[in-house]
């Protein structure tokens, strides 16, 4: 992860399901939100909603490049399941 990231973000879309955990091996801050209040603020604050959906997009566009960049390394390139 890098600064700034964002963690935990599937607790933005119900069941919430936790999908990981983490370790922090140097000083971290973190800013925790109960999850339910959170899913409850953005369904009601439209100014919310897109502060918050717009950088939980970046972070997951960019976990999928990444992910898209391992399979590649894994089937090697030149494989192209689709």
């Amino acid at each position: 992860m890098d600064p700034g990231d964002v963690y935990g973000w599937s607790a933005v879309l119900p069941p919430a399901i936790a999908t990981s955990t983490g370790v922090a091996v140097l000083p971290t801050t973190a800013i925790l939100f109960e999850g339910e209040t959170l899913r409850r603020a953005l369904a009601t604050d439209c100014d919310l909603a897109a502060a918050i959906y717009g950088r939980l997009l970046v972070s997951v566009a960019r976990r999928l490049v990444a992910t898209r960049l391992q399979l590649l390394d894994v089937y090697g390139l030149g494989y192209e399941p689709w």
